[in-house]
């Protein structure tokens, strides 16, 4: 099992954070990255991100396909520090605004409902 303090320590001194699946098409490591600002590197060939619609998941996180897992090191040192930055930035905000709480997820579920219920009516 995994000591959450070291891994506390761990996140707060990264840049990158390793997602990969669960047992599922999901892995609460997404949202425990974020909450530390640190990037999400989402390894995974099907899963469906929260919030798809209103989240631009490419600018805060990175994604690889499980087959590409051996060319993540040269993915990772390719992001310029400047977007490096803007991507934690990014990850962060997020994680306040979408998903930091079911507040917060409830939220971004009637942003969806919402964004829908306009395109129909458009």
């Amino acid at each position: 099992m995994i000591n959450s303090s070291t891994m506390d320590v761990d996140l707060q001194h990264s840049q990158f954070g390793l997602c990969p699946r669960g047992d599922s098409y999901y892995s609460y490591r997404l949202v425990e990255t974020m909450a530390f600002g640190v990037i999400p590197v989402i390894i995974s060939d099907d899963w469906v991100l929260p919030f798809e619609e209103l989240i631009p998941w490419p600018s805060l996180s990175v994604r690889v396909r499980e087959a590409d897992l051996a060319q993540l090191p040269a993915i990772l040192h390719a992001i310029p520090l400047e977007e490096v930055c803007a991507m934690r930035m990014r990850a962060f905000d997020t994680y306040h605004r979408y998903l930091r709480t079911p507040r917060e997820w409830n939220r971004g579920m009637e942003e969806v409902l919402a964004k829908r219920a306009a395109a129909k009516l458009a």
